[in-house]
């Protein structure tokens, strides 16, 4: 936290700098990697899982970035590619 003067309510308020480091997301997801290394097309697993091809394509992105996943649907693909939640994903 950076002491600025003339900031907030009072002088000599705290404020927080936020920089864009945080909004650049940290946690990527693995299932192009993992897919490869099975052998199973996004095709496949939208099958398998009973999913839509556009929901795999969208979270088999060549940088691992994703907005969200369901629960139920990070659920049947972990039911697909018997694999826990946690080897789908990455931190960096």
């Amino acid at each position: 936290m950076e002491e600025q003067k003339g900031l907030g309510n009072e002088p000599g308020a705290l404020v927080l700098n936020v920089t864009s480091t945080y909004l650049s997301p940290v946690i990527r997801l693995r299932l192009r990697k993992v897919l490869k290394k099975k052998g199973i097309t996004p095709y496949a697993l939208a099958k398998r899982a009973r999913l839509s091809l556009t929901t795999i394509y969208r979270l088999t992105r060549k940088d691992g970035r994703f907005g969200r996943i369901e629960a139920e649907t990070l659920d049947k693909i972990c039911g697909v590619l018997k694999c826990e939640p946690g080897d789908l994903f990455e931190r960096v």
